[in-house]
């Protein structure tokens, strides 16, 4: 089974072509006879020069989205830990404080941004207050921890935002990059085909273009 060329490859194919063709004068003359201008082969080295900056825009909006997503998978592997173990400090306490026990989640779906983002920031708000300040202190935990907890979810959630900022600006540039790629490559086909028939009789620039 042969090997799928990349997108660098098919890239490289097209750059191959365009400086092949445009660049020989032979081969120019040529495709004039079939409707070429040069206008419209100067087209396909802007539209070349244009991919390739969409190429190198991709590439930077993937690692900086990929950065930022790692960033935040990091965070969020701290706060779940740290969710869990005070929970079950929590669980202990509200053994004997009803009311506490009262506002203690059921269930969090850790997993689910939202309902962990929601439940947290409530739970560690209420508890970040001096109302449950003696029964917290029966498993070692203080006001001042939850306010600590807080802020630490709500800068989480900061790296949230912009993991999912980053994700679209980088799913952007990826969908305006394979666009404009591909009217590249229709260009190339094209233009590829005519030469084809415009060198038929000349056994030299026929070699030269079937090998692009």
């Amino acid at each position: 089974m042969g090997n799928k060329n990349t997108l660098s490859d098919l890239l490289g194919r097209s750059r191959n072509t365009i400086n092949t063709i445009t660049k020989n004068e032979e081969i120019k003359l040529r495709l004039f006879d079939y409707g070429y201008t040069e206008e419209k082969l100067e087209s396909g080295n802007i539209l070349l020069t244009k991919v390739e900056s969409f190429f190198e825009q991709q590439k930077r909006e993937q690692a900086t989205a990929f950065a930022a997503s790692q960033k935040y998978l990091l965070g969020k592997e701290a706060a779940d830990k740290a969710f869990r173990k005070i929970m079950k400090l929590l669980r202990i306490a509200a053994k004997s404080n009803v009311e506490l026990l009262h506002i203690l989640p059921n269930e969090v779906q850790t997993n689910s941004t939202n309902d962990f983002f929601k439940t947290t920031i409530l739970l560690y708000q209420n508890l970040s207050t001096p109302n449950f300040k003696d029964t917290l202190a029966t498993v070692g935990l203080t006001p001042a921890n939850f306010a600590e907890l807080l802020s630490e979810v709500k800068t989480l959630h900061v790296l949230y935002v912009e993991r999912e900022t980053e994700a679209a600006a980088a799913t952007a540039a990826t969908s305006t990059r394979d666009k404009e790629f591909d009217e590249l490559q229709d260009f190339c086909k094209d233009i590829r085909t005519i030469a084809k028939i415009a060198v038929a009789d000349n056994e030299a620039l026929k070699n030269l273009v079937n090998n692009l």
